[in-house]
């Protein structure tokens, strides 16, 4: 079986396997703004359903805060009653007292006046029975003066931890304003940002169809006695300045990542798909110490990017849309490499 044959059947498993979570996560190779806009609208939806959840909040602790209050201050016009009672009692009582001080000698006479013993015995009784009723008046006027001020008391703990619940409900809502503003202003610069992409997009196919190709031609020759990698580099460096485009392979035209490393191998015989994501997926890792040239060089978690590796360092790459984004040959960028890949 022929090298390009086995690549053939890798591939073949490799899709069956890769695409089901592929199509779930499209690699950023072939993505788009549009995406980035749709996930900045789908942020500023979840702000705007948990400013209105906290909204109604803010809605209930209002009414029972108002509830409170009002039963508060019920519970004060109730306690400032018992107490005036209370202080008219008690001045009634200090009268009484005093009379009953001042005339001792005349209810004595009252009750040695009594015709017999049953005479004296009910004055007694009666006698006893008007201390009783007022200490009993002065008792349950206490007694509801005590009732209403720990009910004023407690209506006034609950007023205020109503009252903080309330401010701490406030502070999160103007938090989320903040936050749904900001994520407004960002979907509209995206939203801005997109327009323009597509404006470049159409500009580029319109200026493809009439200008002459920039960079490297379209019709590839391969080095004599070359090997795959060479091949492979050599068809990679001959599209060098050929602009971005996001999902395409057209030599001479245009290309993203990995339209170029799939171009460009496929230029030795070999296929690959195009996609970053997946070309990691059908090529045996590789270390940074073990890289050769030809392999190809993947960055990002997740995998979003390809290139060649052209050796020393070095590697041709198509890198983003717009000016300083065409293909060309660079150091490789070390901090964003994940891992290697050997094709063949």
């Amino acid at each position: 079986m022929t090298r390009k044959r086995r690549l053939t059947t890798r591939l073949v498993a490799a899709v069956a396997l890769v695409v089901p979570a592929f199509l779930g996560s499209v690699a950023v190779s072939v993505a788009s703004p549009k995406q980035n806009l749709d996930a900045a609208r789908s942020r500023e939806t979840d702000l705007q359903h948990q400013l209105e959840i906290l909204a109604e909040q803010v809605n209930t602790a209002n009414a029972k805060l108002a509830e409170v209050e009002a039963r508060l201050l019920e519970a004060r016009k109730t306690r400032d009653e018992a107490a005036r009672l209370a202080a008219s009692t008690r001045a009634l009582l200090s009268e009484r007292a005093v009379a009953a001080y001042e005339g001792a000698g005349s209810q004595l006479e009252g009750l040695l006046g009594a015709e017999d013993f049953n005479d004296f015995s009910d004055r007694v009784q009666y006698a006893g029975a008007l201390a009783q009723s007022d200490a009993d008046l002065a008792v349950e006027a206490d007694a509801a003066g005590a009732r209403a001020q720990w009910a004023a008391a407690q209506y006034s703990s609950v007023a205020a931890e109503q009252a903080v619940l309330l401010k701490d409900l406030q502070t999160k809502q103007d938090r989320f304003k903040s936050q749904l503003e900001s994520q407004q202003a960002k979907v509209a610069g995206l939203q801005k940002a997109y327009q323009q992409w597509l404006d470049a997009q159409r500009a580029t196919a319109q200026a493809a169809t009439t200008t002459p190709p920039t960079g490297g031609g379209g019709s590839f020759v391969p080095p004599a006695n070359a090997s795959a990698a060479q091949i492979a580099i050599a068809a990679a460096r001959q599209q060098i300045g050929v602009t971005y485009v996001w999902g395409t392979s057209s030599p001479g035209v245009s290309f993203d990542c990995s339209g170029l490393t799939m171009y460009a191998w496929g230029q030795a015989g070999v296929s690959l798909p195009h996609s970053s994501a997946m070309q990691a997926a059908v090529t045996p890792d590789v270390s940074r110490d073990e890289l050769q040239p030809g392999d190809l060089l993947f960055f990002y978690t997740p995998i979003s990017h390809v290139a060649i590796y052209t050796g020393n360092g070095m590697m041709v790459d198509a890198s983003h849309p717009g000016p300083g984004g065409e293909v060309a040959e660079d150091p490789v960028y070390w901090d964003s490499f994940v891992v290697g890949g050997r094709v063949g």
